[in-house]
């Protein structure tokens, strides 16, 4: 049904405005947040609302954090602002966004607006509640509008079209049916979802370029009404000489073609008055106003197709890395490298055994006093080969084989000055006072390198979560089993861990600026195994719940604790004979429509002993797209401070992802000042691919995350270092205390697959939680951690001391938290 001026029914979307700005009366006002609907399928909206402006009040992101009034112009379903009206005439605008395709939600008692449009969110405040009444009136209209012109279908006759996407996919679909089918790259060109919707919009594009045409054509043939154009010197020229209709009749889009890579808001002209122009240019600048709607459609189309295009080619990218089945050249190929490179292992392991007996004989060593030390060479090679990824093309990765000869030879020349000044670092933690514990077991570092199961489901429908919890904190709300990954949030503290050996670089290192260098890596590094799981949620853990995990191969052991459950805090502390680490973090997680954010709290602190050098450093804050539909992507903002002793402190910033031409996504950039403050060295690269030292070309790779197993897909895209994290070792099971997350029996059913006695037993654990609350208020018992104390007149935990020793003698007070 068609809308017109005079329509008053009750099936009008504009006559249901007042149901969406609800009413004193209205039982929801003011308790939850209310989201605004879309046009109903079948439902036209060809009013076009009038223009509304007007001062709100919008809050910004650290470090400039609290409100700021800026002035908003909303025309045609795009919202546009910048700090004032002038600034507005003159494009100096701040940000924009098109409400047709955002997520608007609104709460009225705080008068309270976000709008999020999958990259961004603008968080919008108004004091007066008519004036906030009128913009949300006005968001829902031009929204119902912008919906209507995205939606409309085609009613002209449009030249017939075959779009050059749609005959390139049949070509490929004919030659994949040549191609063996276990192929990786055969599961992309049989998926047709993607590249039939780029086939659509590319289909958009060109039928409204036809109908651009003909409005075009209309435009040249008003011969009477461009003389009388001239003639009022209404007809502006370009600085080249040439005149243009369109750009007199809005400047904006001159503006749009001459600067192809920002997206300017649309402004249409005033109608002039009849009296002045006659019903003739009135017919006219109606063409112009089609003709500027339906250019911006096109652009709309071309920019979808061109994000689409961005996500077929990454498809296809992972596709062909991941394609198992080569061929018959590239066995060979391989073969014969795997020869050579067997040959050349060979003929080293020769040489080396003769250097080692040679060295031997020279050394009157007793045979049974000698306890061998883990090689630092060895140590260095593990770490090389694990870190080296496949995935990365940031610079030129010649870098990395001489900066691995060049580490090797250096590290292998100083481990008997090492083993030298080993009692010294004791005893400079010692006078520090520091408890660093050196008896970490000597048990086998054989670990499992895959999970019982593979991952039996995909997720859980998240439409309803959204709707009944709009911007409120997720810790304090029950998710679906199905949300989750086998492994809990303390566990995830010790994840960021799983790059230790730049800590372990750091300790060896005399110069301070370098030092900073590799602790900065580090920071960066925690990030890392975020990038394959966007949308995958830790078990919550449970007030008292702990984590242990000794590493005797990294040469550090890790223990965390759930101190307190509202507001949620997780501490942790990891001890090593090279450093000492610890933290307490909390974090809030809140939806805003398409996007979720997670915003942490706390400080981590970092020890190296040997130099006596204290750092600390704060964690970014993370946004989630793309949670109810598309793609979901992970993508980290903010700035990270790391200050040390030496005064020597690091400035790293990590980018958000910019804008269509200017991709910064996942990209960062840091700066390494010496104690007055000067710029010594910086760092560059992406938390996702690697981080680089000095300048490129000749900038060196300091840490690359390192690739996932082949089949991590099928485990949660789990790294190697993940999927240990949770393995009941056998050497170790008698000591665990029995809180450890490992013995938790929602999270180890979701890992073996038992998917209903994992939701089953969540929703039992946390009524158990609840009832042990509610006895300590009946009780008036206030709850103190076991293993960490809160630290006097601040907002932060320490460890105790207490775990270790009371593991050593198997004392663990019996506690019932499952």
């Amino acid at each position: 049904m068609d809308y017109s001026d005079d329509d008053s029914g009750d099936n009008d979307p504009s006559n249901r405005l007042s149901s969406s700005v609800p009413s004193k009366s209205d039982k929801v006002s003011g308790k939850e947040w209310l989201m605004m609907e879309d046009l109903a399928e079948g439902v036209k909206y060809d009013r076009t609302p009038l223009k509304h402006d007007g001062y709100l009040m919008k809050r910004r992101k650290w470090p400039m954090k609290g409100w700021h009034k800026r002035y908003f112009v909303l025309e045609n379903g795009i919202l546009i602002y910048a700090r004032t009206p002038n600034d507005i005439d003159k494009h100096k605008l701040h940000g924009e966004a098109d409400v047709g395709f955002s997520c608007i939600t609104y709460k009225p008692s705080s008068r309270r607006i976000h709008i999020d449009n999958g990259s961004f969110i603008f968080h919008l405040k108004e004091k007066n509640p008519k004036s906030f009444d009128y913009w949300i009136k006005a968001l829902l209209e031009h929204r119902l509008f912008r919906q209507n012109i995205l939606q409309k279908d085609v009613s002209r006759e449009l030249t017939p079209i075959t779009s050059p996407l749609a005959s390139t996919r049949s070509s490929l679909k004919r030659k994949v049916s040549m191609v063996d089918k276990s192929q990786v790259g055969y599961a992309w060109l049989a998926e047709d979802s993607g590249m039939e919707m780029c086939n659509g919009d590319l289909k958009n594009a060109n039928n409204q370029i036809h109908e651009l045409g003909q409005i075009l054509e209309r435009l040249h043939q008003s011969s009477e009404t461009e003389n009388f154009l001239e003639e009022n010197g209404s007809l502006h020229t370009s600085s080249t000489g040439s005149a243009s209709l369109l750009s007199s009749s809005n400047p904006n889009l001159s503006e749009l073609a001459a600067n192809g890579k920002k997206n300017r808001p649309m402004s249409f002209p005033q109608t002039p008055s009849p009296a002045a122009f006659g019903d003739r240019n009135i017919e006219e600048l109606k063409f112009k106003e089609d003709f500027l709607t339906i250019a911006k459609a096109v652009h709309d189309s071309l920019n979808s197709l061109f994000k689409r295009l961005g996500q077929e080619k990454e498809k296809l990218k992972v596709a062909l890395e991941n394609d198992e089945n080569l061929t018959m050249e590239s066995n060979n190929q391989m073969i014969t490298s795997l020869k050579q490179a067997l040959n050349e292992s060979t003929a080293l392991n020769e040489e080396l055994t003769l250097k080692l007996s040679r060295i031997q004989a020279e050394a009157s060593i007793d045979a049974d006093k000698f306890k061998p030390r883990v090689s630092t060479l060895d140590r260095q090679t593990k770490i090389l080969t694990g870190s080296m990824s496949l995935d990365s093309t940031s610079l030129a990765e010649f870098y990395d084989a001489q900066e691995s000869l060049r580490e090797s030879s250096a590290e292998s020349s100083d481990d008997t000055e090492e083993e030298g000044t080993e009692s010294d670092d004791e005893d400079a933690a010692t006078r520090m006072g520091l408890d660093v514990d050196d008896d970490l077991p000597n048990h086998g570092t054989g670990r499992r390198t895959k999970l019982p199961v593979r991952q039996t489901f995909t997720g859980a429908n998240i439409w309803g979560i959204l709707r009944n919890n709009m911007g409120r904190d997720l810790s304090k709300i029950s998710m679906p089993i199905t949300l989750n990954e086998p492994l809990g949030a303390l566990q995830r503290l010790c994840e960021e861990l799983e790059y230790s050996d730049l800590l372990d670089k750091a300790a060896s290192t005399e110069d301070p600026i370098e030092r900073m260098v590799l602790v900065a890596a580090f920071s960066i590094s925690c990030y890392a195994y975020t990038f394959h799981r966007p949308k995958q949620k830790p078990f919550n853990p449970l007030l008292g719940e702990t984590y242990e995990c000794v590493r005797e191969d990294m040469g550090w052991k890790f223990i965390s604790e759930q101190v307190s459950h509202h507001p949620p805090i997780s501490a942790a502390h990891c001890t090593s004979k090279n450093f000492i680490y610890w933290l307490d973090v909390c974090v809030k997680m809140k939806l805003y429509g398409r996007s979720c954010e997670v915003e942490p709290t706390g400080l981590i602190n970092l020890i190296i002993p040997k130099f006596k050098d204290h750092y600390k450093w704060n964690k970014v804050k993370t946004c989630i797209h793309n949670i109810l539909m598309g793609e979901c992507w992970i993508e980290h903002e903010g700035v990270i401070h790391i200050s040390s002793t030496t005064g020597v402190h690091a400035k790293i910033k990590f980018f958000k992802k910019g804008g269509l031409w200017q991709d910064k996504r996942h990209q960062v950039v840091g700066s390494i000042h010496n104690e007055n403050g000067e710029v010594v060295q910086e760092i560059f690269g992406k938390w996702n691919e690697g981080i680089y030292c000095g300048k490129a070309p000749s900038a060196r790779c300091i840490w690359r995350p390192g690739t996932l197993p082949e089949d991590s897909t099928h485990y949660f895209n789990f790294s190697r270092f993940a999927i240990e994290l949770n393995e009941i070792e056998k050497v170790h099971d008698s000591n665990y205390a029995p809180t450890d997350t490992r013995f938790r029996p929602d999270q180890r059913a979701l890992e073996e697959g038992r998917i209903s006695d994992a939701e089953s037993e969540k929703i039992r654990l946390e009524q158990l939680q609840r009832e042990r609350r509610k006895q300590r208020e009946m009780d008036n018992i206030t709850y103190k951690p076991k293993w960490f104390q809160k630290s006097e007149g601040q907002d932060s935990y320490s460890f105790n001391g207490k775990y270790w020793e009371t593991r050593k003698e198997s004392n663990f007070e019996k506690v019932q938290l499952w």
